[in-house]
């Protein structure tokens, strides 16, 4: 074939090509040269005389085709790149086709997730003959069809796109990029610059999320793309140290503040040539070990897409993220700045479960100073109904003598049947106490029941939120009341009413290793004579005078109160063992441990496993009383075994809170949560997306009601489901 150095001679040379051009490998690249000759935009050269011997050499050693069969599996492979478009069809690995289909100057400039789109669509118009009707793989390397078919408002072209889409039957494949070897060969030139250029920027590719209720809106993709870092290496301590050494920069423009540490870098970049050794720039990148150098202040939006990015993070821990990182960037103590960060991401804190190192120490309760002068009162539930309707049992123990009382009663029992109860089976044999020991029953802490008890000089001692164990006395009582009630009713268990009174009087004869002796010997100074029982001993206390049944009982009082204070100290040094001092100060913020406030509730799977975070306000020994927003129903006391230090990074929330009427209505999209609703004034408490946690952001109904119907129904959904589990 003569030389082609005429436009008509090189049109008939790519109409032979293009004859064939079905079987030839990146024919549009390779024919690139050829086609800017005929469109009179260079003139005939070398690189056009390449092109031609290439193409020659593709001509005459064209693949090896197999024939399609109806009914096979057949894969689709297909790649882009902002130069060309590529796709393979196979069946069971053998090649059936391929097409190389060079990009238009506008579609050059399509967003990548488009070009990846486009490169689909063209190979389904390509083999369309084949596939359509049929099932098949359609294999790419990246999310661009997953991300638009969930797009709420797409272009007009993404929408013709998608119709097209709509006829074919396949199962989306994705392949990693490196793994797609023929369609990737097929979409991208060979060149070294440009193969470097695309590797490092497609490190990581980010979804720009326009609405964050949307898993995967792609709006617009943002690239990692160190080559655009070389103002930010200038100015970094460190990495200008490195350009430096490396005589590529004169005039530094290092900050006043960070000259100290440049100068730190300098001098030990210069007494370390194997250091040195490791750094390299090449393609305009600052490398260390064959790994990008991160200045300063790109560490923050790496950190954010490898550890918060809904596509490359995952909110995963210190080692995970370390992993994800360290093979393709590097930085001086990149391992610290990493846990760091992890450490200060509020939704690790919040969503993460924990185990508690502080539970605080153990603080028992006075030693009462008499019998039936310091009470304790529980309710064992989930019984079934006797015959007389009772479903619940009253306890009310004594906590110098141990003694119990077990009453019947109904669960639908009120503040005022509590205190009716109390009159009839407490008041009316034992007096009046000093102090009553329960949980945060709503019975006990009615304002009926305060103010009764209050006008009787009683004082409640009611235990932290959510933790039983304050009052531990009336609990243990109630676990062995439970094995009682199972062993003497397990074969009549809609009777256990009739076996109240017998369970009550083996508890309170049986020796209670706290006291040293029985809670009847120490209430009453003798044990009451059991049926069919005779024992002089027990009868004996009856039978004393009334002086010396005094003094006995005196004793009895004097060993049992040194016999309670042996085992509260005992008990509280075991206890100790194993825990810490409670080091909270006042006025830090902590996060509160959803157990402590819910009950119960719809999907707490995905529920944060923490709240908050929220301000101390006042310090016990074990407990802490938090700032709650008064929209929220549980009791602000909370032992410390549900709290959690929450840390703060300052850094990770760059934006203030909006200042006026007018910039809260603008950024009224970006609440992620109400946590408060003020009744009488009609302001919702917000907190704002990229502002510190700490701080609430005040919003009046009207500009609330701004917001999208979508938006404004998942906020109060969830704060619904917050304030009304109780």
């Amino acid at each position: 074939m003569p030389t082609l150095n005429t436009i008509k001679s090189a049109q008939s040379f790519l109409g032979m090509v293009n004859y064939y051009r079905n079987f030839i490998p990146q024919c549009s690249l390779l024919s690139k040269p050829i086609i800017e000759f005929i469109s009179k935009k260079c003139d005939w050269s070398k690189k056009q005389d390449q092109a031609v011997i290439t193409l020659k050499q593709k001509l005459c050693s064209a693949p090896v085709l197999v024939p399609f069969i109806p009914g096979d599996e057949y894969r689709l492979s297909t790649d882009a790149s902002t130069i060309a478009l590529g796709g393979v069809l196979e069946r069971l690995g053998q090649l059936v086709g391929v097409i190389g289909y060079f990009s238009k100057t506008t579609q050059a400039h399509y967003p990548v997730g488009e070009i990846e789109l486009l490169s689909i669509i063209q190979n389904l118009q390509h083999f369309k003959y084949y596939l359509h009707g049929h099932h098949f793989i359609l294999r790419t390397d990246h999310i661009s069809l997953l991300a638009y078919r969930n797009k709420k408002e797409p272009s007009a072209r993404i929408s013709r796109w998608l119709d097209f889409l709509a006829e074919f039957d396949f199962t989306l494949e994705y392949i990693k990029g490196s793994l797609n070897h023929v369609a990737d060969a097929l979409s991208r030139p060979a060149t070294k610059n440009e193969i470097t250029t695309n590797e490092v920027s497609k490190v990581a590719i980010i979804e720009k999320i326009e609405d964050p209720t949307l898993v995967f809106p792609i709006n617009s993709i943002e690239r990692i793309t160190p080559v655009d870092w070389y103002e930010d290496w200038i100015q970094d301590p460190w990495s200008a140290a490195v350009l430096v050494h490396l005589g590529l920069i004169q005039d530094v423009k290092i900050n006043p503040i960070d000259k100290s540490l440049f100068d730190k870098y300098i001098k030990k970049l210069k007494l370390s040539k194997k250091a040195m050794a490791r750094y390299k720039f090449d393609d305009q990148i600052l490398y260390y070990d064959d790994r990008v150098c991160v200045p300063c202040s790109r560490r923050t939006e790496l950190l954010n897409i490898y550890h918060d990015n809904i596509l490359h993070g995952g909110h995963f821990g210190e080692v995970t993220t370390i992993n994800k990182i360290c093979p393709n960037y590097y930085w001086p103590s990149m391992t610290v700045d990493i846990r760091t960060y992890i450490k200060g991401c509020l939704q690790c804190q919040i969503m993460k479960k924990f185990r508690p190192k502080k539970d605080g120490q153990l603080e028992p309760l006075d030693i009462p100073q008499g019998r039936w002068l310091e009470l304790s009162i529980d309710f064992v539930t989930g019984l079934p109904t006797t015959q007389s309707q009772n479903d619940m049992i009253m306890v009310v123990v004594d906590r110098f003598s141990k003694r119990a009382h077990f009453i019947a009663t109904q669960i639908s029992l009120g503040s005022v049947g509590t205190l009716d109860l109390f009159y009839r089976f407490i008041f009316a044999y034992h007096g009046f106490p000093r102090t009553i020991a329960s949980d945060r029953d709503i019975r006990f802490t009615s304002s009926f029941y305060k103010e009764v008890t209050e006008r009787l000089g009683i004082k409640l001692l009611l235990s932290s939120s959510n933790h039983p164990q304050t009052d531990g006395q009336t609990e243990s009582v109630n676990k062995t009341l439970g094995r009682l009630l199972r062993s003497y009713c397990s074969q009549d268990q809609d009777n256990w009413g009739h076996f109240l009174p017998q369970v009550e009087f083996v508890y309170n004869s049986t020796f209670q290793r706290s006291i040293r002796a029985s809670p009847f010997e120490v209430d009453l100074g003798y044990i009451p004579n059991e049926p069919l029982l005779d024992i002089g001993n027990e009868l004996l206390a009856r039978n004393l005078s009334a002086v010396d049944l005094s003094k006995t009982i005196k004793a009895i009082s004097l060993r049992t109160t040194d016999f309670l204070k042996q085992s509260q100290e005992d008990m509280e040094s075991h206890a100790n063992e194993t825990r810490t001092v409670n080091d909270y100060k006042l006025g830090e913020y902590v996060l509160l441990h959803r157990d402590a406030y819910f009950t119960g509730g719809r999907y707490l799977k995905i529920q944060p496993i923490f709240l908050g975070p929220f301000k101390i306000v006042k310090i016990g020994k074990i407990t802490i009383e938090l700032d709650l927003p008064s929209s929220f129903k549980k009791h602000r006391v909370i032992n410390i075994k549900w709290i959690k230090e929450f840390v703060l990074d300052k850094d990770r929330y760059p934006k203030s809170l909006p200042r006026t009427s007018i910039e809260r209505i603008q950024r009224a999209q970006e609440i992620i949560a109400v946590i408060g609703y003020d009744v009488e004034s009609h302001e919702y408490y917000c907190k704002m997306k990229d502002v510190d946690p700490t701080l609430t952001c005040t919003y009046s109904l009207e500009e609330f009601n701004k917001l999208t119907s979508s938006k404004k129904s998942s906020l109060l959904n969830n704060f619904n489901t917050l304030v009304n589990t109780n």
